[in-house]
């Protein structure tokens, strides 16, 4: 895997939230949401 994806991301306002029992929706212009992510797997 490439390196840039083993560090975590800068973060980013999200496409969609999904609020328990909700279907996602758009985050409106207000929301103070933002998330960054990062990956980690296991070889075989």
């Amino acid at each position: 895997m490439k390196a840039k994806y083993r560090a975590w991301s800068g973060w980013q306002k999200p496409d969609y939230i999904a609020k328990g029992g909700e279907q996602p929706s758009r985050p409106s212009s207000g929301s103070d949401y933002q998330i960054r992510y990062k990956l980690d797997y296991q070889d075989r």
